[in-house]
């Protein structure tokens, strides 16, 4: 029996200085490992992924980047009107907006962009495009889906519009997306909506954008031709100053059209055209907190089964940052003024407030279009918590003349919860 215990313990004895043995070597090994490797690059395409406003993933050499993006805009109206029945100035509570997207750069030199829209239960394409950015005189070009260059309103992204909706003219006479190709010496749409420069941030003071288009029709035999030239007569970072002027020009062969506001309270209808042309002036001021902005629309129709018509309109915004931000803009366009303290951060945390009014003017009427006659008076208050929220407050005031609903005004309250990143 004492033979047997024996026989365990060297047995035991030699099992352990095995493992240890084994340990050793295996430590040894990871040494030697680590001692082979360090010092040695690292790929320098590896992403990062940090918070910008907005997840972003980016490589250490800056070749690739990406960028999650979306906003949410929920909207509640309330209407009145001596006028109009209550049945045609009805209350709403919508989601406007539901957007969720990526962006970024491929190898340096590839852009892309995708976005989707969820508000209205389906899912609806807004931007997409693949193009090359940088070098040459030509900085981009695209493919795709995407706003053609027209106005500083519409080429002004949704979250740093500075009122809940772009105004009546813009909205009627401006083109809005179409699917082409575009040549530009300007930043692209996504660059300028995500980059949150608070400042003057511009390298070029002359900045041209022309795309190829298709017809919204499929009647259509002829493509839209649209084109941006902009310029920055004045540019001074150190007192926070720009002054921009810009035109546009598309031309638009025979199709199938409509001119309208958003509310369709002056409206066109459908019209037959064999060709139109439209013309946009814009300029826009800033000094440090304060901004004003003008554009004018013209659009010149040829109807192929009646005269030709020609309807116009416009607006001159000013405004004003009462807790002393400076007014965000890039190179040819708005973009969101970031506060200077959060709210609720620290004890003086009340984020940022902006205060503004805009004069719009739609005329849709010319020849046998009887579209009606609008002007909207608009007072605004824009209260941004931080840099992905903000809840605006806009008060218009309609005045209708001849249009669908006859001729009279309405009264309108609107409100708006925003968050974007």
């Amino acid at each position: 029996m004492r033979t047997l215990w024996v026989a365990l313990a060297v047995a035991c004895m030699t099992v352990a200085a095995g493992a240890e043995d084994h340990d050793t070597s295996l430590e040894r090994d990871v040494e030697d490992y680590l001692a082979k490797t360090e010092g040695l690059p690292t790929d320098a395409h590896t992403l990062r992924a940090y918070w910008k406003h907005a997840p972003i993933f980016a490589s250490e050499d800056g070749a690739f980047e990406f960028q999650i993006y979306g906003r949410m805009l929920f909207d509640l109206f309330w209407r009145g009107s001596d006028d109009f029945p209550d049945s045609e100035t009805p209350d709403d509570v919508f989601m406007r907006s539901a957007r969720l997207g990526g962006v970024g750069h491929a190898y340096h030199n590839v852009i892309y962009k995708l976005t989707v829209d969820f508000a209205k239960g389906d899912v609806t394409f807004k931007d997409i495009y693949v193009g090359l950015g940088g070098g040459g005189y030509t900085r981009q070009v695209l493919f795709g889906r995407m706003f053609e260059p027209f106005g500083l309103e519409t080429m002004t992204s949704h979250v740093a519009t500075q009122f809940m909706e772009r105004s009546v003219a813009s909205n009627a006479i401006a083109p809005q997306r179409g699917e082409g190709i575009l040549f530009s010496t300007a930043p692209t749409t996504h660059i300028a909506e995500r980059t949150r420069v608070p400042v003057i941030d511009s390298f070029e003071r002359v900045m041209g954008s022309i795309g190829v288009f298709s017809a919204t029709d499929d009647q259509g035999k002829s493509p839209n031709v649209t084109a941006r030239l902009t310029g920055l007569v004045l540019q001074r970072k150190q007192t926070h100053t720009v002054v921009h002027m810009g035109a546009s020009y598309s031309y638009r062969g025979e199709d199938t059209i409509e001119l309208a506001d958003r509310d369709g309270y002056a409206d066109t209808g459908k019209m037959q055209v064999s060709a139109s042309q439209r013309i946009g002036f814009e300029f826009a001021w800033i000094w440090q907190s304060l901004s004003l902005s003008a554009e004018y629309f013209y659009t010149a129709e040829n109807q192929r089964a009646g005269p030709n018509a020609n309807f116009h309109g416009g607006y001159v915004t000013i405004g004003y940052w009462i807790t002393g931000e400076a007014q965000g803009w890039h190179s040819d366009r708005f973009i969101p003024t970031l506060p200077r303290r959060n709210l609720l951060d620290g004890a003086s945390g009340y984020g940022g407030v902006w205060i503004g009014y805009q004069y719009s003017w739609l005329d849709l009427e010319d020849g046998d279009i009887q579209g009606g006659r609008e002007q909207v008076h608009t007072f605004g208050v824009s209260w941004r918590w931080n840099p992905n929220a903000r809840v605006m407050l806009n008060y218009l005031f309609n005045q209708l003349r001849d249009g669908p609903l006859g001729t009279g005004n309405i009264h309108t309250l609107s409100l708006r919860f925003q968050w974007d990143f």
